[in-house]
């Protein structure tokens, strides 16, 4: 199952009047040939249980069920448009899901309305239950409406009238009488007698000298990052690999030169990973501007030993002399972001060489 499958579709088209034809499939394929007819297809799943069953558990039905689905409401077509598909892969037993991308035109068995069931090249499925084309509506008939009865108005009740209450007005006090008090004399102000003050003498106070210290690499020897990189497998289809990587500055030569050791990795994290590797060695960083300011640039080199391993079209390890080059952004706080170009070769014909981006946090 790969995206392979759609590059070759139109050369596999030319080839659809054989009753089984020996197309290349990936490692995670259900079955490794392919059939133009249902009687073939269904034969074939018969002569390969395993393969029966893990593509019924994937579709959420029994084997019997499916054998007779594809009888009754499959049939050989085409996609109809391009996109991103969900398709199950099956590796060593298991089923699991991924998305690939696929042509229009490319052979798929589909329902009646064109909707793709299963990939004709690799027997993957492309949903996760049957696909059933909607039949017409049931007729339904409206019983009558029921008449409705009016009861006859109800007369209200008699309102009784209450009358008002009596209001008694509050008694009126008489207003009350202004006391005038006397005037206030307010006696001339004392003017207390002139203070010379004499100022102190003037001290002059010499402001220390500046001096500028860096700081951001005395204290951060220690650098952590996670990241992405990308490989394209054999047949085409591309995979996000998650990378890591931990350095440890050995020695400063100034503020700007810093001499450390590595350790890198990429595609351990991933399950059924096509391609995965780790190694370290020495890296060389120089950074490019003032390292006490708030962002600062950098570059390096580094060169050390890499073991890896290939799970492509070809399975091959490898253990080999690599290196890498790198430029990234340093923040006064310790954040940093860093582009990477990972050298390692070619191994049985495919270039292991990836760039890949990080982000990380130097301690």
């Amino acid at each position: 199952m790969s995206i392979g499958a759609v590059l070759m579709a139109s050369s596999a088209s030319s080839a659809l009047a054989a009753d089984q034809l020996h197309q290349r499939t990936s490692r995670d394929a259900f079955m490794h040939v392919q059939y133009t007819s249902k009687a073939e297809f269904i034969r074939g799943l018969k002569n390969h249980p395993k393969a029966l069953k893990a593509m019924a558990k994937s579709l959420g039905t029994s084997p019997s069920r499916l054998l007779q689905y594809i009888h009754d409401d499959l049939h050989l077509g085409r996609l109809k448009t391009t996109g991103n598909y969900m398709v199950w892969g099956l590796h060593k037993g298991h089923i699991y899901k991924t998305h690939v991308r696929y042509m229009a035109g490319m052979p798929a068995w589909v329902t009646s309305d064109g909707t793709p069931v299963i990939c004709w090249r690799c027997s993957n499925p492309m949903t996760d239950h049957l696909q059933t084309v909607a039949t017409r509506a049931e007729t339904v008939v409206t019983p009558p409406p029921t008449p409705v009865v009016t009861p006859p108005p109800v007369e209200p009740p008699p309102v009784a009238v209450t009358p008002p209450p009596v209001v008694t007005p509050p008694p009126v006090e008489p207003p009350p009488v202004a006391v005038t008090p006397p005037p206030v004399v307010t006696p001339p102000p004392v003017e207390p007698p002139a203070v010379v003050v004499t100022p102190p003498p003037a001290v002059v106070v010499t402001p220390p000298e500046h001096k500028e210290v860096v700081v951001r690499e005395n204290r951060r020897r220690i650098g952590v990052k996670l990241g992405a990189t990308t490989w394209t497998e054999y047949f085409g289809t591309n995979e996000t690999l998650a990378t890591a990587g931990l350095d440890f500055d050995l020695l400063n030569f100034n503020s700007n030169n810093h001499l450390a050791l590595y350790v890198d990795t990429a595609g351990e994290f991933e399950n059924h990973s096509p391609y995965r590797w780790y190694g370290g060695g020495l890296e060389l960083r120089h950074d490019l501007g003032d390292p006490s300011k708030s962002w600062a640039p950098y570059v390096g080199l580094g060169i050390g030993y890499y073991s890896g391993h290939i799970n492509d079209f070809f399975a091959t390890d490898f253990n080999k002399l690599g290196g890498k080059a790198f430029v990234g952004l340093q923040s006064l706080s310790g954040l940093f972001l860093e582009l990477q170009y990972n050298q390692l070769g070619h191994e049985v014909g495919r270039d292991l060489s990836r760039f890949g981006l990080s982000l990380g946090y130097r301690f």
